[in-house]
């Protein structure tokens, strides 16, 4: 997992169901390192097309955590390192907290 979500190098699509998690395939992040400037809104409309349920991260600024719940899209957090998988995991048993507010403030 990354610690920051936007800077992130691969995005992992996966399908949670029943309990259970499988790993559908991986995306390179399209947007970076390379571009700094509009960045955010990049990598924002990049995840926004994989067409998320849900997105679990580590940590996520203001401006994507409010743009995707405003996609209708619901984020969660992991509190400790863990694989990409296993966090998909939790996610199916429920045991992962669901945000309710951004965990980075840039700035």
């Amino acid at each position: 997992m990354s610690p920051h979500f936007g800077r992130a190098p691969f995005f992992a699509v996966v399908v949670v169901e029943g309990g259970s998690a499988k790993l559908e395939r991986v995306e390179r992040n399209p947007v970076a390192p390379t571009v700094e400037e509009g960045r955010g809104h990049a990598v924002l409309g990049f995840v926004l097309s994989l067409r998320p349920d849900a997105v679990v991260v580590k940590d996520i600024g203001a401006g994507a955590f409010y743009r995707l719940r405003e996609a209708g899209v619901e984020v969660y957090a992991v509190d400790r390192h863990v694989e990409v998988v296993e966090a998909a995991s939790m996610l199916a048993r429920g045991e992962l907290r669901r945000l309710e507010a951004p965990t980075e403030s840039h700035g």
